[in-house]
């Protein structure tokens, strides 16, 4: 809906832009066809209540295709949606957040269970990407029999569902695409130790903040 607001706000400026007979009709009509086009490409939040601040969140797609796997998408779509502020009422789960986001952009989903409890994002539908490729479906084993939606906030992935985690202010949620459950986006589904290895300190007095634990699968 959003996408066909625009074209029809960018044909009907080409409209009035043909019509206009003078400089100053052709500068008018420039100017209403940009401010149409703004206008319906404005991204705008429905919230149920106040807003009690505001999250980051974003939906990439980077999985690591498996050649020998049945890819409908054999190359990953990259950002589809960019890490974006938006508002959230007191007591909403990343699930109410993620779908105020999606529709704001003109994205439809298909999901299992609802926002308040066992929210699964399946798919994503019916959008366009930056350079204007059509997406009719994109979502769980479309990029092989591994691939699916997995979510971050924080740059921790949850270990349960969307809807069981609340959002506070300024947190970053970030919706990732996988290919190999998990395992290419930094989430190892078949090795859950949350043992940090590999990381060298080079400089005194650095501190993890939050507070890391070896045990947090």
């Amino acid at each position: 809906e959003k996408r066909e607001g625009i074209v029809s706000a960018y044909q009907a400026g080409l409209a009035a832009l043909e019509k206009a007979l003078t400089d100053s009709e052709l500068a008018a009509a420039k100017d209403e066809a940009v401010a149409a086009i703004e206008d319906a490409a404005a991204v705008t939040y429905r919230l149920p209540g106040e807003a009690a601040g505001t999250v980051w969140a974003g939906v990439t797609d980077n999985g690591v295709r498996d050649e020998e796997d049945d890819n409908n998408y054999p190359d990953p779509l990259g950002e589809i949606v960019p890490l974006v502020q938006v508002p959230y009422c007191e007591g909403e789960n990343i699930a109410a957040v993620t779908l105020r986001m999606l529709e704001a952009y003109g994205i439809d989903c298909y999901y299992t269970g609802n926002a308040a409890s066992g929210f699964y994002l399946s798919a994503l539908k019916d959008f366009y990407l930056a350079d204007g490729t059509y997406i009719d479906s994109f979502g769980e084993y479309d990029g092989g029999f591994m691939s699916g939606w997995m979510v971050t906030c924080n740059n921790w992935f949850l270990d349960r569902g969307a809807s069981d985690f609340q959002v506070e202010a300024d947190d970053v949620v970030r919706w990732q695409f996988t290919c190999m459950y998990g395992s290419d986006i930094g989430n190892d589904w078949f090795n859950p130790s949350a043992k940090i290895t590999g990381v060298r300190v080079v400089s005194s007095g650095a501190a993890l903040a939050p507070s890391f634990s070896d045990t947090v699968k």
